[in-house]
């Protein structure tokens, strides 16, 4: 292999869990969404870590004209400007087969050069970006898709493969072999 052959590296995505994020649903049950017709005032979003301490504050203020658009007015500053940015976010809603009333947001980010638009209920701002925006447009996984191991499940399907890999040489293969004992048994 020469100086100039890449090596295939593997880079860990942002987890969801790792965001700020905001909730459609729990952003609507609060009471922060104002009569049609009508504009709350300007108020503020925090965000704390396990200590108590805030980690982020966003400005925020609700504009209802009529029932079909509501919008979330988010104040950004990136970094270097010295004002915030109104990042716009549309809200719709939908009317589940069982009643009641579905909140949705339509994420304001653009994708390729097109705006996303896409419904979702939660909205997320990586601790390395300045907008939130849906998974998609964000690049984010989840924790549990990157602790998933597909060799495992591949493994507990077969327990002659799970047989034959505790009785090899290979260390790293008898514990995956034992890794689908566990999940077979429910130990994990």
């Amino acid at each position: 292999m020469s100086g100039t052959d890449s090596i295939k590296v593997r880079t860990r995505k942002t987890t969801t869990e790792e965001c700020f994020s905001l909730d459609a649903s729990s952003f609507a049950k609060s009471g922060r969404i104002p009569q049609p017709g009508y504009i709350n005032a300007p108020l503020t979003l925090t965000w704390s870590n396990r200590f108590g301490q805030v980690t982020l504050s966003v400005p925020y203020w609700v504009e209802n004209l009529h029932s079909s658009a509501v919008i979330l007015h988010l104040g950004v500053t990136p970094l270097g400007n010295v004002e915030a940015i109104d990042l716009r976010v549309r809200l719709e809603t939908t009317r589940p087969n069982f009643g009641g009333k579905r909140w949705w947001f339509l994420c304001p980010l653009f994708n390729h050069g097109a705006p996303c638009e896409r419904r979702v209920r939660k909205l997320y701002r990586p601790p390395s970006a300045w907008y939130f925006g849906c998974r998609a447009c964000q690049e984010l996984t989840y924790r549990s898709a990157q602790e998933h191991d597909a060799r495992v499940d591949t493994l507990a399907k077969d327990p002659y493969a799970i047989r034959a890999a505790l009785d090899g040489d290979d260390h790293r293969k008898a514990l995956l072999a034992l890794k689908a004992c566990a999940k077979i048994w429910g130990w994990y």
